[in-house]
C-alpha cells in the first residue's frame, strides 16, 4: 500500500491499506497497526483531496457547462428573434414585391392604353391629311373644270343672245348642235381620272392586288380608268352612296351596284371586306 501510494495509485494503496488494517485487527498484531497507522491517514488525506479536486473541477466544469447553456440559451434567443425579423422581412419583401407588381401592370396596362391612343391618333391623323390632300387636289379640280364650264356656257350664251337680235336662227340651230354634251362628259371624266391618279398613283396596282390574278383589270392604251375603277375611285376618295356614284357617273343605280358586286365577286377577299380593305391598301402620294 505505501508503495502503491508512492506511485501515486492512491485508490488502489487505499484498498490495500484497508485490507492490511483489517487484519491487523483480525489478528491483534500491535507492530501491523502501528505501521497502517502512519500510513493510512496520508493515504485517507490524499484521497480526500483528490475528491477535492475532483470537486473542485466538476464544480469548475458545471459553471462552465452553465455558462455554455446559458450563450446558447441566448445564441437560441437570438437566433429565433433574427428568424422573427427575417421572416417579417421576407412577408413586407413578398408584399413590397407583389405591390410593385400591381404598379408595373398597371403602368404596362397604362402604356399599352397610350400606345393605343397614340396609334388612333396617328391613325385619324393620316386620315385628316389625307381628306385634307384630297379636299386640295379636288377643290382646284372642280374650281378648275367649273371655269372652262362657265367660259363655255357664256361663249355659248353670249353666241344666242347676238344671234336673237340678228334673228338668225339657223346660227342659233347651229351653235346648239356644236355644244357635244357626251363629248363634255367624257372629257370631265378624262379630267377627274388625271387628278385622281395624280393623288393615287399606284392605285390600279393596289386594286388589282385585291383582285384573283386571272381576274385583275388591264387598260386600254393611253386609258388612265375604266368605268369600274372610277366607281372604286368614287369610294376611295369617300363617296359611297350608289345614287351619288351613279349621279357623277351619269350611270343608272342598278349599273354602278351591278358594276361594284361584279368586281367583289373577282376579289379572293370576303365580300363584305372589300371595301375596307380598298381604304387600307390603296395609299395615297406622300
Amino acid at each position: 500500500a505505501e508503495f502503491l501510494f508512492k506511485k501515486g495509485d492512491v485508490k488502489l494503496a487505499s484498498v490495500f491499506i484497508k485490507k492490511a488494517n483489517a487484519d491487523a485487527e483480525a489478528y491483534g498484531a500491535q507492530q501491523r497497526k502501528i505501521r497502517v497507522g502512519a500510513i493510512l491517514p496520508n493515504i485517507e488525506e490524499q484521497i480526500i483531496n483528490q475528491v477535492e479536486t475532483q470537486r473542485a473541477r466538476l464544480s469548475k466544469q458545471n459553471i462552465m457547462l452553465s455558462i455554455l447553456l446559458v450563450v446558447l440559451l441566448a445564441l437560441a434567443i437570438i437566433t429565433y428573434v433574427q428568424l422573427r425579423r427575417l421572416k417579417r422581412a421576407r412577408k413586407a419583401l413578398l408584399l413590397a414585391h407583389n405591390d410593385l407588381q400591381v404598379k408595373n401592370d398597371r403602368i404596362v396596362e397604362v402604356n399599352e392604353t397610350v400606345h393605343s391612343q397614340n396609334e388612333e391618333l396617328n391613325r385619324v391623323n393620316d386620315l385628316l391629311l389625307e381628306a385634307n390632300t384630297i379636299k386640295e387636289e379636288y377643290i382646284g379640280f372642280f374650281f378648275t373644270q367649273d371655269a372652262d364650264i362657265f367660259e363655255k356656257f357664256k361663249e355659248f350664251k353670249t353666241g344666242i343672245e347676238r344671234n336673237l337680235k340678228s334673228n338668225n336662227l339657223e346660227r342659233i340651230k347651229y351653235l346648239t348642235t356644236v355644244y357635244d354634251l357626251k363629248k363634255e362628259k367624257k372629257k370631265l371624266l378624262e379630267s377627274f381620272d388625271e387628278a385622281f391618279i395624280k393623288l393615287f398613283p399606284n392605285f390600279i396596282a393596289e386594286f388589282n392586288a385585291l383582285l384573283k390574278p386571272e381576274e385583275q383589270i388591264k387598260l386600254k392604251k393611253d386609258q388612265l380608268l375604266n368605268k369600274e375603277l372610277r366607281i372604286f375611285a368614287l369610294i376611295r376618295l369617300g363617296i359611297k352612296h350608289n345614287e351619288i356614284i351613279a349621279q357623277i357617273l351619269g350611270y343608272s343605280v342598278n349599273s354602278i351596284y351591278a358594276y361594284k358586286t361584279k368586281i367583289r365577286n373577282k376579289s379572293f377577299l370576303d365580300k363584305k371586306d372589300f371595301d375596307q380593305m380598298l381604304l387600307e391598301k390603296t395609299r395615297i402620294k406622300q
